[in-house]
């Protein structure tokens, strides 16, 4: 129930609303705001704030923070489960790379919408897999992949595209026994992103 619009796009927060009216949908702008069907939950996006949600936390990374990985760092540390990013890459490498990399290391589901992106790409459905742990049986074979996300591409002809993430997956970070890919650093460094002295 997170519907994700493209950056640059046109609907008011209050068109959004009334056009999920009598639905549990939340939909994230194209310039970042947060609408149900209630109304406008926030006016736009902040600096990485976290939204509990009935499945879930949310983050919404918009615009050109999306380039940033820090910003998809600070969503991982606040919790968050699903990242919404209302962007149109620039660059094929954004897609390629840049976004898939996001939600591999910080082990998040990352919905990115644009308009007419490069190579016909206009944004990606990343689901956080199944399979990670490394100790634990996998349901598939192992590729040699551990935090790849499952991707669905988005083109630019494409009206609608529906994917399924998995919030759940986002919780579970111990890629090995003593192995988080978010926490168990050292915490003085990562002041610096949080705006604290270390």
């Amino acid at each position: 129930a997170l519907i994700v619009l493209p950056e640059g796009s046109p609907l008011t927060a209050e068109e959004v609303s009334a056009a999920v009216r009598d639905t549990p949908a939340h939909v994230v702008t194209g310039a970042g705001a947060l609408v149900n069907a209630s109304g406008v939950l926030t006016p736009g996006a902040e600096p990485c704030p976290i939204h509990p949600l009935p499945w879930g936390r949310l983050a919404i990374i918009a615009g050109e923070d999306a380039r940033h990985p820090e910003e998809f760092r600070l969503a991982a540390l606040a919790d968050a489960d699903v990242v919404a990013v209302p962007y149109t890459a620039r660059e094929p490498w954004e897609l390629r790379l840049g976004l898939l990399e996001r939600a591999a290391e910080n082990r998040l589901n990352v919905v990115v919408a644009g308009q007419d992106g490069p190579d016909g790409v206009a944004g990606l459905i990343l689901a956080a897999p199944r399979d990670f742990t490394l100790w634990t049986a996998w349901e598939g074979p192992f590729t040699g992949r551990i935090s790849h996300p499952e991707v669905t591409a988005v083109k630019n002809s494409d009206e609608v595209v529906h994917a399924v993430v998995r919030p759940e997956q986002a919780v579970n970070r111990h890629v090995s026994r003593g192995t988080d890919l978010v926490d168990g650093r050292p915490w003085r460094l990562a002041g610096a992103l949080l705006g604290q002295e270390g």
